[in-house]
């Protein structure tokens, strides 16, 4: 990526060669990177605005802070002297709360948010335990509440799984605050089965591509469209779909067996979250030696976390005995004492090897 802006310890900025080049016809974005395990977060969107020929400025960050770092003082400074005029704020997760909380900062056109968090900061923000390992890093740089209110208005269109527990509270509190301050041109759309984030399935199904290219050639959005297509986002998606399968009734699910094969052959192979639920799927369709050959692969991808560990367990209980399962859990030093997989060797050691647990476990992240 050419053009870096600013390299700080905190944040990157780099600017397209779009940008660069001075080749600017359209509205231009300001994009923020997902959380990462990486030393610096991916470029968020990077591919896509190069081959559209968008103009985009790319925010990184170098470490998990949701952009609570008086580094980003330097973001306006670098749009002002780009003279971009007012861009969209685009970002996924971590990204998309970055959109959310600077868009009136930036004096943003529009935000397009996936998946954000709407909180992340204690006390507000500690019900949603994902990001714990990383709260205790960062200090506020902003006041939450103040900038999720700054930004009524603001024209924004945000995408997230109303049925993921951890990411409907988030969108429980938008909602609210959109109810509050009168933010009618937020746009909370509601994507089934997308689980976290939801861009994969947006883009599967051609809806991010529609919004953005609307949004760079300054037109407004068919929002009732946008809708629409992303109630049905999960049928080209395969991980979203396993989602959506996990929850049908068997006669459903018995009618979607080719589907499904299908699917798990182009879906994701290293990611565990993928795997899991593909396991529960053929074990509902009454495949169980292929649904543990997948959820082994599920666990051996990483260091297996407590929900992740739990469900393999519920699997193997199903499918080789509760014994077997317990010598799974066992073997596992790093989650020794860990309450969720304290509980789950309790029902374990209660239910006996034949019945089977699926229901027993926890349903992930």
């Amino acid at each position: 990526m050419s053009g870096i802006q600013f390299d700080g310890a905190d944040i990157r900025i780099s600017a397209n060669e779009h940008i660069v080049r001075g080749a600017r016809k359209g509205v231009p974005f300001v994009t923020f990177s997902s959380r990462s395990r990486q030393p610096i977060s991916p470029i968020f969107g990077g591919d896509f605005f190069a081959r559209r020929g968008i103009p985009a400025l790319h925010v990184q960050s170098k470490w998990n802070h949701w952009w609570h770092t008086p580094e980003m003082a330097e973001l306006a400074e670098v749009i002002a002297r780009l003279r971009l005029g007012p861009s969209v704020l685009y970002g996924s997760s971590m990204g998309g709360y970055g959109a959310l909380m600077f868009g009136r900062r930036l004096e943003a056109a529009a935000i397009v948010a996936l998946s954000p968090q709407a909180y992340i900061l204690a006390p507000l923000g500690t019900f949603d335990t994902r990001w714990d390992e990383y709260r205790p890093f960062f200090s506020a740089q902003f006041d939450e509440e103040i900038a999720l209110r700054e930004q009524a208005g603001l024209p924004a269109w945000i995408f997230v799984d109303r049925q993921h527990a951890l990411d409907r509270p988030h969108l429980e509190i938008l909602d609210r605050v959109r109810g509050q301050v009168g933010a009618n041109a937020w746009h909370l759309i509601d994507v089934p089965y997308g689980y976290h984030p939801v861009s994969p399935a947006l883009q599967k199904a051609g809806i991010l591509g529609t919004l953005l290219d609307d949004l760079y050639a300054a037109r407004l959005p068919d929002t009732d469209a946008l809708v629409r297509r992303s109630q049905l986002a999960y049928r080209k998606d395969p991980k979203s779909l396993f989602n959506y399968l996990r929850g049908v009734g068997e006669d459903a699910l018995e009618h979607h067996r080719a589907m499904a094969h299908a699917s798990f052959e182009s879906g994701p192979a290293d990611d565990h979250e993928f795997l899991f639920m593909s396991a529960e799927v053929f074990l509902k369709l009454g495949e169980p030696e292929l649904a543990m050959t997948i959820s082994e692969r599920s666990v051996a991808a990483a260091e297996a976390p407590a929900w992740l560990a739990t469900k393999h367990a519920g699997i193997v209980a199903s499918v080789r005995g509760a014994d077997v399962a317990l010598r799974f859990l066992r073997g596992l030093p790093h989650l020794n004492g860990h309450p969720d997989v304290l509980r789950v060797m309790e029902r374990l050691e209660r239910r006996g090897a034949s019945r089977p647990l699926l229901n027993a476990v926890g349903a992930g992240p």
